[in-house]
């Protein structure tokens, strides 16, 4: 398995582990964040990389991300009550082709909502904020 989500208050954290390799690992994981919306309440999402292995074949699972968050973004603006319950998403990452990918991903699309990326020490690396908000 590739993803796994734990619920712990108001933090659901997202264990990737290996190399994200079929659709059915990429539909496990989009799955699985949509079913963090049936909560109904506010919540961060905490996505630990540490342990994924990302190749350029993960090119293709961006664009499919890309789209993923557009269709949330459509949604969020549809049904901001059940939508709009994605308060922030930190991304742990220990690797240079995780920090690639995140930019390939942002720049196709921004985030849902604002994201930050720290290093395993918890160093903020990154800050990533939707186009509509102000820093």
């Amino acid at each position: 398995m590739f993803s796994s989500f734990k619920i712990e208050n108001d933090y659901i954290y997202v264990q990737l582990k290996g190399i994200l390799s079929t659709e059915d690992q990429f539909n496990g994981f989009i799955n699985g964040w949509m079913r963090c919306y049936n909560l109904r309440r506010p919540f961060c999402l905490v996505f630990d990389t540490r342990e994924a292995k990302f190749t350029i074949e993960n090119l293709k699972h961006s664009i499919c991300l890309s789209k993923f968050i557009s269709d949330l973004k459509y949604k969020k603006l549809q049904d901001p009550k059940l939508y709009g319950t994605l308060l922030y998403s930190i991304i742990i990452s220990k690797s240079l082709a995780t920090l690639i990918l995140l930019r390939v991903l942002f720049a196709m699309q921004s985030p849902v909502a604002p994201v930050v990326i720290v290093d395993e020490n918890i160093n903020v690396l990154t800050v990533y904020l939707p186009r509509d908000i102000e820093p």
